[in-house]
């Protein structure tokens, strides 16, 4: 079951200890391989910048590729639990 609690913090009662160390990793892994993924259509665009809102940064896109490739396996996670 999914409880919020008051301070906002989402817990997940019914999880065992292993899945509590699983998620986190495949979560890292998947976060890697949004970067690298992000990187690469770059390389492939012959850019070195996503945008111009955050110049030597590699823009805005460089920030958030992480959270785009993770956001639907952290919701399938919430509504599985």
């Amino acid at each position: 079951a999914i409880i919020a609690s008051k301070t906002g913090a989402i817990q997940l009662n019914g999880i065992g200890y292993l899945y509590a160390i699983i998620i986190p990793l495949v979560l890292s892994i998947i976060s890697q391989v949004g970067d690298f993924t992000e990187s690469c259509i770059k390389r492939f665009a012959d850019v070195k910048d996503s945008g111009h809102l955050l110049p030597g940064h590699g823009g805005m896109l460089d920030r958030i590729d992480s959270v785009i490739f993770i956001a639907p396996f952290v919701y399938a996670i919430l509504k599985l639990c």
